[in-house]
């Protein structure tokens, strides 16, 4: 019998640039969780001309779709800082579903144009993230 603290680690996961393991201070706070997953969202379906409820669907979808929707989950764990858990958590996914979406984006991020359009992605997010800490009042506070 195998308890979940010994699983072997995954190597998808173990691929993937490092976050620190710590979640930014505002995903501590429940209430601004939504807000969270509603700013990647928005920004992702923009990117990829879709609606950002289809990203939210229980199904996996259109490809076009399935692809935003793994963007997002990657662009929330390395933009973003979570965990693949708090990922999973996010978008109502399993951590290995979300492993495996960001092992799909890494791949492609071999094709220069997809590569240069997440770059921008992590970077908008990363930007946003920091004005949203700067007016949220006592979220720099520890």
């Amino acid at each position: 019998m195998t308890s979940a603290s010994t699983q072997p680690p995954d190597p998808v996961a173990a691929s993937l640039p490092s976050t620190g393991g710590e979640a930014p201070p505002e995903l501590h706070d429940q209430a601004r969780v939504p807000a969270v997953r509603t700013l990647i969202e928005d920004i992702v379906a923009d990117v990829f001309r879709i609606e950002p409820a289809e990203l939210r669907a229980a199904t996996r979808g259109r490809a076009r779709i399935a692809l935003a929707r793994q963007v997002a989950m990657y662009i929330a764990h390395v933009g973003y800082g979570l965990t693949l858990t708090e990922v999973g958590q996010l978008f109502e996914r399993d951590r290995t579903t979300v492993a495996h979406a960001c092992g799909i984006v890494e791949q492609r991020r071999d094709i220069r144009e997809f590569d240069r359009a997440v770059a921008l992605l992590e970077q908008v997010v990363r930007a946003l993230r920091g004005l949203e800490l700067e007016v949220v009042p006592g979220a720099a506070r520890g």
